[in-house]
This record gives structure tokens, C-alpha cells and sequence, in this order.
């Protein structure tokens, strides 16, 4: 009999005896992380935790999924670049002490040189350190914003410029005690000529010069307002009241530009002068995060002082061939010379070569290196020199530890097929944050290419004959991927346009609208596959402020959550459960808007119903006892940030991951906070259980 069977079996039937052999399944755990800007790096490093993550089954990254290699590279070649080559640094400091006329800490000299960096991806933003992108769409990003943005995500997930271990988030020298302390009157100094020598490959690799500390901001743009109209001159020495004076006579009144205004002008001198440094303004901000080179020894970082970062020994991204792409043989080898292109075919490129090795901004072994330390420079003896490996910082660690991208390539066919992805990005954002989207999600198609699809603009989502406009409700969800990537903005925009958002951060206000209805759409596609179909109800969802004892943070921690209208009605019935993490500068009641867009969808039958959990990301308090209080809201009702004595952790966010903190008791577990909050709606409120259904790919 049992040799029938296996006859059988071979023959292609099966025995009657037998089961048949289990096909593949997928669990749905009707959990979904998403978020926007902040709440979107959030959910891109919460979904890249391995032994945390598996317990959602969508993650959506709206305008700010955080691409390890790609952002760190931004922010080491562009944001904290632009400055000239270090030969020219020490002429034009030479030339300066033996008087001459000042180059140094003069915008109009070393133009040659020194400016915006070339972008190497397609929408890059030009910038560099003295020319930070500004926008006012979805908030007022000029320097002052930037320093914040960086102190905190150095708070978060350690500084990105420097393996400093004792202060993990500040650079070498920096202390909660000289921060809080007048650090912009005295800077922190490393002296050579007090033997502190500060070594660094490109700036100061002999550690001759003086490497400080130094501040930063923004200079309001002040103008004069009589006849002229005459932008208020900080180089000129004097108050803006004294200086307008001289222009339009006494009593001429100083007015600050803004977006706001009127007056043509006035707008376009606000634009051109948000996110540039003035050298000429003494920033009042310390830039926690820098260090540069005073190749003057001035004590103050002057305008052409390069701001410096040793946070991996140097190595060459030639792929895992070794081979830059004029040596390669085309046979996956190295020779003498090769031919033009790229012989090998190893050049990254998210769309066309995912997998590729050579400039994709992240050392793979294969890759030639210099095991010098992190400062570049040979026999300093400082950290990683000597160890047989390509060592990067303890920051660049956790943050490729968390790296969405590098975590869904490593994921088992079956961990993919229970994760579906949602991402979008403008080809405008002031963060490159469309990029690091579009790079991220190359990883996601290369592994699932028949499950993902790319639009490079909303217009292509099916059936894609949309004429002038596109109307996010009549497309056609069922021919999504269920992994999908949206990118939107024009590509030729008027001046007006891109002013108005068109392609930023947030998007013009259609934009959007249709930004969020396309997610609720794909999220209720996703999710409707195992439900059914939408049902219509009628009634708003009922909104509750929840505070709970949170073991992670040690506090009390509160959330926002939107219950649908059936939880009331159907006292027995279970939804899915959404957590919507928001912006930076937010708070979780900010997200009300969001919440009524998506009621009014399902009020007209266009999504299902789901429970929306809106989670603080604000960072926790510090009373004046030194306690720690992660609430908005006291007991009787209170702001918090009104209370006496009451000090955030972080300046404007704390992007929902565990914190790396200053050393100071600031390393506080936000991340294991989302999970643990997970834990809680599960007990409280009547959530979906997992069901194991039959795999079938499907849009």
C-alpha cells in the first residue's frame, strides 16, 4: 500500500490517505505603522528592527522613509560640504595673516572653489553648509530649524559626524554642561599648541590647526522700510535701527521680510535669504552636533572654515570587484585601463541596478579602505585604526542596524510576503526625503518585483488617462502593487508653484489631500483583501485623549485614538488598528485633520473602517525634582510646556526610536515605548486577532 502511494505520489496524484502538502500562508496581524515626515523616519526604523517589527503586517512612510546610506552621505558631502580643498584653505589663511585683503570669512571669495554641491542624484537639492534649503511648506525649515532637526536626530540616533562615546549625540569636547553654559562666548577648543591635537584626513591631517566648537542660526531678514527699501546690512557694524537710519533718515522703520507679505519684493528677499549663513550675524545657537577647523585662530568659525567629520576610516566605492569602473575588465575583474561606462555593470542605481555596489555610499567587503581610524590620518592611534576592518562610529552602527533597506533585502521570501509597503516622496522635499523613498524602495522591487509597483507621479496610478487632473477616488486600487511607491511634483513648475509646495516637503494642498487619500485607499485595498468589502456607516469616529503607565519610559506616556463609528454601534465587532505617527514640530492632536479626511472617506464608503492611534512623539519632560513626565497634559488638564520648570529632552521631536542620548539620562526608550503601546490598545481596545489565510499573490 505504501508503495502504491509513493507511485502515486510520483505520478502526480495524491493518496487518499494523505493530506496534501501544506501551501504557503500568510498571517495578517491587522496592525499598520505609518507616519508622516518625523513619524515616516520613525516607521522606516521601527520596521528595520528585526525582533520588534514582525508584529505589523503594512507600513506606509509618507514623505520621510530614512535611507541609511543615501541621508548620511547628504549630510556629509552636501549639508556639511561645499568648502574648498584644504591646500587653498591654508593659502587663502596664509595670505589673510600676512594682510591681505580677508578671504576666509568673505561669501564673495574662493568662489571658485567653495559653493553648492553638485547634486549625484536625480531632484538632489543643491546645498552645502552655508546654503541650507529653505522652504515654508509644512513648516519654516531655515537654519534655526535645521540646528534643532539635527541636535535632536543626534539625540536619537547618535551623532552622524563623530564616534564620541562618552556624549554620544554631541561632538568631541561637548557636555550637557558647556552646552547649557554660554558655549557660543567660549567654544570648546582643541589646541595644538597646548598639545590637543584634533586630526582630520581632508582639513587637518598634520592636527596643526585649532579644531573648535561653534554656533549657528538663523539672521532674521531685516530690511529697511522707507523709500528704498534697503535689505539691513549686518557687515556694516551697526544696530538695524542706526543702519536704516543712515539709509532712509531718522525714525525709518525695520521690518522682517516673510512669505506673508504683500509686497513681491519682500517675498523674494525672505526666499533668497532664509537657510543662508551670514558671516557678518553671530549665531546664538550651538551647533551640538560640528566641530570645524580655525585655520585663522580667531576662536570662531568664519565662513569658509570647513566643518568636519570623522565618523568611518575612507575607503573607496569601487564595488565589491575593487575596481572603479576605468579599470574594469567587464568580466567582473580589475586590468591596467578598461573601457568607458561601467564594464562590470556593478554602478548603483535604485532603478535600473538596486543591487549594484559601486557608489551606493556604503563599504562592502571587496572594497579597498584606509585603517587609519576615523580620522583619516595613519598613526594618531584613535578608534578603528589597526582593527582588520572598514570601522565606522557607533552611530553610523545603529543607524545601518535600523536601515529599512538593508532589512527588507535580508528578509525570507515569507517575512516579505507578510509585510506590504507604502511609501511616497516629492521630488522637491527640503530634505531629499523623495530620494531616500526612491531608494529605499528599489530594495523592496528587486526582492518582489511582480508585487511592486513605482509611479512617478499620481497621474500614473490606473487607469492613468487622467486629463488635467487627478481624482485619488476613482483610481483603480486593485491594480496597485502591495508594494507601491508614489512619487509627485511637477517637473516643470512655475517659481509661484514651487512656492506654493508643489513637489515638497508636504505638497500644495491638493497634493496633499491626494497624498493621504491614496494611502487610505491602498491601506483599505490591503487590509479588504481578508475583510471584504466596505460597509457603509453612518456617524464620525469618537475621538479619545488616553494616558497610560509606560514601563519603557518610566512615566506616564498619552496617545490620541480614534475609535469608528461601529465600535459603538457593534459592541462585539473587531477592527484593524492604524498607529499614525506625526510631523516634527507636531503634536499627536495636530493630526486631526487627518483623522476627518479619513472619516470622511468611510462615511462615503471608500475605505473600511479601522481604529487610528495618533502616538505622542514629542520627547518626554523633565520636571524640576529631575522626574521624567512623557504626557501633554497634566491631571487637571494643563499644558505641560506651560508649567514652570518643565524641559523637553529634545527641541521638537524625538522620531519614535530609542534614544542615543547625551549620556546625561536622556537615552530614553521611545522606541520600545511604540511596541509597548502596541501592547496596550491590544488589551484595551477590541482589535483584530491574527488570521492565517492561504498565500496568494494578488495586486
Amino acid at each position: 500500500m505504501r508503495r502504491l502511494a509513493a507511485l502515486l505520489a510520483a505520478a502526480g496524484f495524491l493518496s487518499c490517505s494523505e493530506p496534501p502538502a501544506p501551501g504557503p500562508t500568510r498571517t495578517w496581524r491587522f496592525h499598520a505603522l505609518a507616519g508622516v515626515s518625523m513619524g515616516a523616519i520613525g516607521t522606516s526604523l521601527l520596521a528595520g528592527w528585526e525582533d520588534k517589527a514582525r508584529r505589523v503586517d503594512v507600513v506606509g512612510m509618507l514623505g520621510g522613509p530614512f535611507d541609511s546610506a543615501f541621508m548620511l552621505h547628504a549630510i556629509e558631502a552636501s549639508q556639511m560640504g561645499g568648502f574648498c580643498p584644504y591646500a587653498r584653505l591654508v593659502q587663502a589663511a596664509a595670505a589673510d595673516a600676512a594682510g591681505g585683503t580677508p578671504t576666509l570669512d568673505d561669501p564673495d571669495s574662493l568662489t571658485d572653489c567653495a559653493g553648492p554641491v553638485k547634486p549625484w542624484v536625480q531632484y538632489q537639492l543643491e546645498e552645502d553648509f552655508n546654503h541650507w534649503a529653505f522652504t515654508a511648506n509644512g513648516g519654516h525649515f531655515n537654519r534655526n530649524s535645521y540646528l534643532d532637526i539635527f541636535y535632536d536626530l543626534s539625540l536619537a540616533l547618535g551623532n552622524p559626524l563623530f564616534h564620541n562615546p562618552d556624549v554620544p549625540a554631541f561632538a568631541p569636547g561637548i557636555t550637557r554642561q558647556n552646552l547649557n553654559s554660554d558655549l557660543c562666548a567660549t567654544p570648546v577648543v582643541f589646541d595644538p599648541s597646548k598639545g590637543r591635537r584634533f586630526y582630520n584626513a581632508e582639513y587637518n591631517p598634520e592636527g596643526k590647526y585649532p579644531v573648535i566648537s561653534f554656533c549657528d542660526g538663523q539672521p532674521p531678514p531685516l530690511y529697511c522700510g522707507g523709500a528704498t527699501k534697503t535689505p539691513v546690512d549686518y557687515c556694516a557694524g551697526k544696530t538695524p535701527e542706526e543702519f536704516c537710519a543712515g539709509i532712509d533718515g531718522p525714525g525709518t522703520p525695520v521690518l522682517e521680510a516673510s512669505e506673508k507679505r504683500d509686497d513681491p519684493w519682500v517675498v523674494d528677499y525672505y526666499y533668497s535669504r532664509e537657510g543662508v549663513y551670514d558671516p557678518c550675524w553671530r549665531g546664538r545657537e550651538p551647533a551640538s552636533f560640528g566641530l570645524a577647523v580655525d585655520f585663522n585662530g580667531n576662536g570662531r568659525r568664519d565662513y569658509h572654515e570647513p566643518v568636519i567629520s570623522n565618523a568611518h576610516e575612507r575607503f573607496r566605492d569601487t564595488g565589491v570587484d575593487g575596481c572603479p569602473d576605468d579599470r574594469e575588465d567587464g568580466k567582473g575583474g580589475c586590468t591596467a585601463s578598461g573601457a568607458a561606462g561601467d564594464p562590470n555593470g556593478d554602478d548603483f542605481d535604485t532603478v535600473r541596478n538596486p543591487s549594484g555596489t559601486e557608489d551606493n555610499w556604503t563599504w562592502e567587503p571587496g572594497e579597498p579602505y584606509d585603517d587609519f581610524g576615523l580620522d583619516g590620518v595613519a598613526d594618531t592611534h584613535d578608534f578603528g585604526e589597526g582593527d582588520g576592518r572598514c570601522t565606522q562610529s557607533a552611530a553610523r552602527e545603529k543607524i545601518f542596524g535600523m536601515d529599512f533597506r538593508r532589512r527588507y533585502l535580508a528578509m525570507t521570501p515569507q517575512e516579505r510576503r507578510e509585510l506590504d509597503v507604502y511609501a511616497d516622496g516629492g521630488i522637491r522635499d527640503v530634505f531629499n526625503f523623495g530620494i531616500g523613498a526612491d531608494q529605499m524602495f528599489g530594495a523592496v522591487k528587486l526582492r518582489e518585483p511582480a508585487a511592486s509597483t513605482r509611479f512617478a507621479s499620481f497621474f500614473e496610478l490606473p487607469p492613468g488617462e487622467w486629463g488635467a487632473s487627478f481624482n485619488p477616488l476613482k483610481a483603480d486600487y486593485s491594480r496597485l502593487g502591495r508594494n507601491t511607491f508614489v512619487r509627485y511634483g511637477k517637473t516643470d513648475p512655475t517659481p509661484q508653484e514651487i512656492r506654493d509646495g508643489d513637489g515638497g516637503h508636504v505638497g500644495t494642498v491638493a497634493q496633499a489631500v491626494q497624498r493621504f487619500i491614496v494611502f487610505f485607499k491602498w491601506l483599505s485595498q490591503r487590509w479588504g483583501t481578508v475583510l471584504g468589502g466596505v460597509d457603509v456607516v453612518a456617524g464620525m469616529s469618537r475621538h479619545e485623549r488616553v494616558v497610560f503607565d509606560s514601563q519603557a519610559l518610566a512615566s506616564k506616556w498619552n496617545f490620541e485614538i480614534a475609535l469608528p463609528a461601529s465600535y459603538d454601534l457593534e459592541p462585539e465587532r473587531r477592527f484593524p488598528v492604524l498607529y499614525m505617527g506625526h510631523g516634527y514640530g507636531m503634536d499627536e492632536d495636530n493630526m486631526a485633520a487627518v483623522n476627518m479626511a479619513l472619516d470622511t472617506l468611510v462615511l462615503n464608503g471608500d475605505v473600511i473602517e479601522m481604529i487610528v492611534v495618533y502616538p505622542n512623539g514629542r520627547c518626554c519632560f523633565r520636571t524640576p525634582e529631575g522626574a521624567k513626565d512623557c504626557r501633554r497634559y497634566d491631571d487637571d488638564g494643563s499644558d505641560l510646556r506651560d508649567k514652570p520648570g518643565y524641559v523637553r529632552e529634545c527641541a521638537s521631536g524625538g522620531f519614535y526610536v530609542n534614544h542615543t542620548g547625551s549620556g546625561a539620562g536622556d537615552d530614553t526608550r521611545y522606541g520600545d515605548a511604540m511596541f509597548e503601546l502596541m501592547d496596550y490598545v491590544d488589551a484595551h481596545y477590541r482589535v483584530l486577532a491574527p488570521v492565517t489565510v492561504p498565500w496568494k499573490e494578488a495586486p
